[in-house]
């Protein structure tokens, strides 16, 4: 576990066919490791675009962070996020959970800053240390409201699908909350209060 953690001049890193056990945030913190190659013989992890995944690709286990590309979008057929996947992610600016995923681990996002996540209502299970330290860090929920318990997870920067107007609060100068819908394209769009 963490092995090359915080390693700072890592670029990129080959797994070889033999190595069958990656330990913990093995690659976290490399903020400059652009490519993870994995050999296409190893029997319990692959690459996919850089990025380390399980053999089956059911689990993302690391993002590589020195990718320079401002925005990911989880591939169909993840199930997991993986700990710490992408803690200390600065290039990004935008994630997109997709539909086949469930589960979010541990300190995912964790040290994240000025990025947007899209998470759909696909997912069941978010760890408490999910957003643990985040800076101007906005996530989207497909939900239309927060379940009971995950009360631990919701900041100030959730917000919550609405495809109405949603409802005031009991002073009316205001909402209930952070709400978003889709405009005619298909984008993200925060439903902002303007007094009538």
């Amino acid at each position: 576990g963490y092995a090359f953690s915080g390693c700072s001049s890592l670029t990129e890193i080959v797994i070889p066919e033999k190595a069958v056990s990656i330990g913990t945030c093995a690659f976290s913190g490399c903020l400059k490791l652009m490519n993870i190659t994995v050999d296409e013989n190893n029997p319990k992890y692959q690459d996919i675009d850089g990025n380390l995944y399980t053999r089956e690709g059911k689990t993302l286990l690391q993002y590589a962070l020195g990718k320079m590309q401002a925005s990911f979008t989880v591939p169909d057929g993840v199930t997991d996020i993986g700990e710490e996947a992408f803690k200390d992610c600065s290039n990004l600016m935008e994630i997109i959970i997709s539909k086949s995923v469930t589960s979010i681990g541990p300190y995912a996002f964790s040290y994240c800053c000025d990025l947007m996540i899209f998470i759909s209502d696909s997912v069941v299970s978010i760890s408490s240390s999910a957003f643990f330290l985040t800076s101007n860090v906005k996530v989207y929920f497909e939900l239309e409201s927060p379940p009971q318990d995950w009360s631990y997870i919701i900041t100030t920067a959730s917000y919550w699908y609405s495809e109405t107007e949603p409802p005031l609060n009991s002073t009316g100068d205001g909402y209930k909350g952070n709400y978003w819908h889709y405009d005619e394209n298909g984008k993200i769009v925060e439903w902002i209060f303007v007094e009538k």
